[in-house]
């Protein structure tokens, strides 16, 4: 019983131990809307207000001319609006990069579910063929 009560007390000690040390980071908090979704956003450290200011941005960026299906300057609406016909995107547009990360991930996890004839992979790789990086200029 003694050792028992003895580990305790050294277990409870030793746990005291970890919560010494350095004071919690400074932390940032922002409510984005973009995307159709609202986000809530935590950046740490020194820097947080500039990253947080840069992330949401970015965000806004992709939202309005990446990702948008509606904005009819976006490299998606574009794409969409192609009827399968190939769209020249430039060098560094990030659409195609995109297409190609989500098909890889569909890749590796198409085994481990079963998708419908008609599914986004099929769709993706629609996308990917239509959606070819060129030297041009003209976004995708």
């Amino acid at each position: 019983m003694k050792r028992q009560l003895a580990a305790l007390l050294l277990t409870i000690f030793a746990l005291s131990l970890t919560a010494c040390g350095e004071t919690a980071t400074e932390s940032e908090t922002r409510t984005v809307y973009a995307m159709d979704t609202v986000m809530n956003l935590t950046v740490y450290g020194e820097n947080a207000a500039a990253a947080l200011e840069s992330a949401e941005k970015e965000l806004h960026t992709l939202d309005e001319a990446v990702l948008s299906r509606t904005a009819e300057g976006s490299e998606l609406y574009a794409l969409n609006a192609s009827n399968g016909e190939t769209v020249e995107c430039g060098a560094d547009d990030i659409l195609p990069a995109l297409i190609e990360t989500a098909l890889t991930i569909s890749d590796a996890t198409r085994s481990t579910r079963r998708l419908p004839p008609c599914s986004m992979r099929g769709a993706l790789r629609r996308m990917s063929t239509a959606c070819r990086p060129q030297t041009s200029s003209k976004n995708c």
